[in-house]
């Protein structure tokens, strides 16, 4: 596929690499629940507590300590007879001395039912999400209205293949945000959590999610979501690579630019969870960070080789050159002038991005998808 009609692609100045994109992993990969929140899964089987102290089920509202605004879900909890290994307390670091907040042993009463219900609201709160993650005042406006076109493409784009693929990017994006960051208590039962009262806490102000859940929801997001999604939408990606259609580079350069960009929101919540939890390594969980990286580095690999050596970001400056990209992708007016727009910005932050790669500051949020912008691109570090 190429955005422009060249008699014969030269791809000479690509770097070889060993990119078969269904490898790619989209996310970090766990085979297990982190260990400090319990040891009793060994594995992300989705397996209930069988031990409870109460036979009362009771219902909170949940929702994530980043987003500027709640986007809060319910789930059904018992309480259970603590194990061997059960983390019955958050725990942070100040930076010199390490805290904790002690939670009392609640658990999810039906993981399966759980999972029914986190596929239903994770799927329709795509646009919450991103309202209050990128769309948030001080948000890097290349992010915000490229998830915006990408949020109305998958439902607008003139293909169902296209529409799908976006639509299960977005998905797997907000599943990834919803595995890595942070939950808080923020319905009427705080299951008698008091708040907490660190300003050095992520959760200040507020009352935890008992870590129990978190290694439970690991389970439930892993399983029931993460994995099918990731392969669905590598397979999608990869058919539409294959179709060698000039019409679909819009659909894959916004599938692309959230998947990298995805990548940047987990490397940096990693490295902050690592300095929370006083761990000696960079990250939270290297392996699966360095493997996410390779991943990154392959979805780079093939959108530049889809390119065929056109730079449409850069030709777009021109209003020949924007004319020319408009129309062999076959772009709408109102996409053209996305293009344009993102060109612009692209142009405007050049030097920024220049001195991100060459940082290595791998958790930045330009630092994947600048990549995509490049001349001559090169994989640059990963971890």
């Amino acid at each position: 596929m190429t955005c422009r009609k060249l008699s014969r692609p030269t791809m000479s100045g690509l770097p070889c690499v060993r990119c078969i994109i269904t490898d790619a992993p989209l996310y970090r990969e766990q085979d297990a629940p982190f260990q400090l929140f319990s040891r009793r899964w060994q594995s992300m089987d989705i397996v209930d507590i069988t031990e409870w102290a109460s036979d009362e089920v009771r219902t909170i509202e949940l929702t994530q300590v980043f987003l500027d605004e709640p986007v809060p879900y319910s789930v059904e909890v018992r309480r259970f007879v603590p194990a061997e290994g059960d983390m019955l307390e958050e725990k942070w670091s100040d930076g010199q001395v390490s805290k904790t907040h002690k939670i009392p042993p609640y658990g999810l009463a039906d993981m399966k039912k759980t999972a029914q219900h986190m596929k239903r609201f994770l799927h329709d709160s795509i646009y919450m999400y991103i309202l209050h993650t990128v769309g948030k005042v001080g948000s890097e406006e290349l992010l915000w209205q490229t998830y915006l076109t990408a949020f109305q493409h998958s439902h607008e784009a003139p293909t169902e293949e296209e529409r799908t693929l976006l639509d299960k990017c977005l998905f797997l994006w907000v599943a990834c945000r919803k595995t890595s960051n942070p939950e808080r208590i923020c319905g009427a039962d705080k299951l008698g959590v008091d708040p907490v009262e660190d300003p050095a806490s992520p959760w200040f102000k507020h009352m935890p999610m008992p870590p129990v859940i978190i290694a439970q929801m690991e389970c439930i997001i892993y399983t029931e979501i993460l994995r099918p999604l990731s392969k669905a939408v590598l397979h999608r990606l990869q058919v539409l690579i294959k179709a060698n259609k000039r019409t679909y580079w819009f659909t894959i350069y916004l599938t692309n630019f959230i998947l990298l960009h995805s990548c940047s929101m987990l490397t940096r919540r990693d490295w902050e969870y690592a300095r929370q939890m006083s761990l000696p390594t960079e990250f939270a969980n290297p392996s699966s960070i360095k493997e996410h990286h390779l991943g990154a580095v392959k979805m780079l690999a093939h959108f530049h080789y889809i390119n065929k050596g056109d730079l449409p970001f850069k030709s777009a400056l021109t209003v020949n050159g924007l004319y020319e990209v408009s129309r062999d992708a076959g772009l709408s007016p109102s996409q053209s002038e996305f293009v344009r727009q993102t060109a612009l910005m692209v142009k405007e932050k050049e030097t920024m991005m220049r001195e991100v790669r060459d940082a290595g500051n791998l958790g930045h949020d330009l630092y994947w998808i600048s990549q995509l912008y490049e001349d001559k691109w090169k994989p640059s570090q990963t971890a």
